[in-house]
C-alpha cells in the first residue's frame, strides 16, 4: 500500500488538528478517536463507493466467510475507502461498515474497520480557538507534570515531600498533608481526589489500562491505599498495605502492567503488588520496568574520572547499561542502553 492511497492518516489529523492546532473539539469521544472517524470519512468522501447485497446473498456470504485471506487481497482493494451495508447481520443492530487504508506515524500500513448501529449518530463542534495560551478554571502556580501513556490528564502536588517523609515529620510533631490535583487539557478543569487532611501525603499517579493509578500515605491510620481513578467517573480501593511492612523510602508505582515496588542500597529490590520479590541491589542499579515477566534495571557507568584530583580526563564517559533479571534476581542479560519513555507510554532504548 502506498501513501498516495491514504487520503489523510489519522496521526496527521490527532497530531496537526486535534492536538497541536489551534482547535478545540466539544464532544465527549477521545481525539484520537474522533481522529480515526475523521480519517476514514475523509478518504469515503472521495469515491463515495457502497457495496449493497440481496438479503439472501448476504446471508450466505456471511454464513461462508472465510477469514483466512491472503495479505495481497487486502493489499490491493478495489478503493482507498469503501463502505458495506450489512443490515441482516447481528439482529438488525448494524446498518455496515467502512474499510479503509491508513498507516502510523513510521509509515507502517494499517487496514482499518469501523462498524455503524443503525442509530449511530457522529454530531461534533470543531471551533478554532486563536488564543494559544489558556487557563485552567483553577490557578494556584503550580507545575503541572506530565503522564505517559495519555495526554488528557497532568497532576500536580503541592509540595515536595515524599511518603518516606511521613515518618520523619511524625518524629517531629506531623505533617500538615499534601494535596494532588489532576489537570484535564481537553475541558480546563481540576480535580482533587481528595481534600487536605493532616499526615496524609500522596504519591506521583501513573496511567495504566485506561485508568489512573496513585498511592496514598496515611501515618495516622498506619495505611498505604493504592487507588484507582478516573475524574468525576471512578475512585475505588485497589490494595492496602500495613505502613510498618512496606518500606517507603522510593515507594512507588510503576507499569505496565502495575506494579508496586521501594528500592535502596540497604533493602534492596521489594515488589509488593501484584506479588511480592525480592532481591539485593549493586551499587547504581535502579529497577526502571517490569514487563512479560522480566525486570529492567538501569546501573551508570563512569569512566575516565580523576579521583586523586576530583576531575574528568581526556577519557571520561558516563553511560547507562540495561540490565534485565528474571523474578529471582538471575541476571538474563545486560547491554549499553538507557530506558526511556515516551508521552504515549512506549518505552525506547538510546
Amino acid at each position: 500500500m502506498e501513501r498516495r492511497y491514504i487520503y489523510i492518516p489519522a496521526w496527521q489529523i490527532y497530531e496537526n488538528i486535534l492536538l497541536n492546532g489551534p482547535y478545540h473539539v466539544q464532544m465527549e469521544a477521545s481525539p484520537r478517536e474522533l481522529a480515526v472517524t475523521l480519517s476514514m470519512l475523509a478518504s469515503w468522501r472521495q469515491y463515495k463507493e457502497v457495496y449493497r447485497f440481496a438479503p439472501e446473498m448476504e446471508d450466505l456470504l456471511y454464513k461462508q466467510a472465510d477469514l483466512n485471506l491472503p495479505l495481497d487481497v487486502l493489499r490491493n482493494l478495489p478503493f482507498p475507502c469503501f463502505y458495506i451495508e450489512t443490515p441482516q447481520i447481528l439482529g438488525d443492530r448494524y446498518h455496515g461498515f467502512f474499510v479503509a487504508y491508513d498507516q502510523v506515524k513510521d509509515g507502517t500500513p494499517l487496514l482499518r474497520c469501523m462498524a455503524v448501529k443503525k442509530e449511530d449518530t457522529l454530531n461534533f463542534n470543531l471551533t478554532r480557538d486563536d488564543n494559544m495560551i489558556k487557563k485552567f478554571n483553577k490557578i494556584e502556580g503550580r507545575c503541572v507534570e506530565k503522564i505517559y501513556g495519555q495526554d488528557r490528564f497532568g497532576y500536580s502536588q503541592s509540595d515536595f515531600e515524599d511518603l518516606y517523609d511521613l515518618i520523619k515529620w511524625a518524629e517531629q510533631g506531623g505533617y500538615q498533608g499534601s494535596e494532588l490535583q489532576f489537570y484535564d487539557f481537553y475541558t480546563g478543569d481540576v480535580y482533587k481526589p481528595f481534600d487536605k487532611k493532616r499526615n496524609v501525603i500522596y504519591g506521583a499517579p501513573i496511567y495504566v489500562e485506561s485508568f489512573l493509578y496513585f498511592l496514598q500515605g496515611d501515618y495516622d491510620k498506619k495505611i498505604v491505599t493504592l487507588y484507582r481513578y478516573i475524574p468525576q467517573k471512578v475512585l475505588e480501593t485497589v490494595a492496602e498495605f500495613n505502613i510498618e511492612k512496606v518500606n517507603l523510602y522510593n515507594l512507588k508505582i510503576i507499569g505496565s502492567p502495575l506494579f508496586i515496588i521501594s528500592q535502596d542500597d540497604e533493602n534492596g529490590f521489594r515488589c509488593y503488588y501484584p506479588e511480592k520479590i525480592s532481591f539485593p541491589l549493586q551499587e547504581q542499579e535502579t529497577v526502571i520496568l517490569i514487563e512479560d515477566g522480566k525486570i529492567y534495571l538501569e546501573k551508570w557507568v563512569e569512566e575516565g574520572w580523576d579521583k586523586e584530583n576530583n576531575c574528568t580526563t581526556d577519557t571520561y564517559q558516563y553511560y547507562n547499561k540495561i540490565i534485565i533479571k528474571d523474578f529471582a534476581g538471575n541476571t538474563i542479560s545486560e547491554e549499553i542502553g538507557c530506558l526511556n519513555q515516551s508521552v504515549n507510554g512506549d518505552w525506547w532504548i538510546s
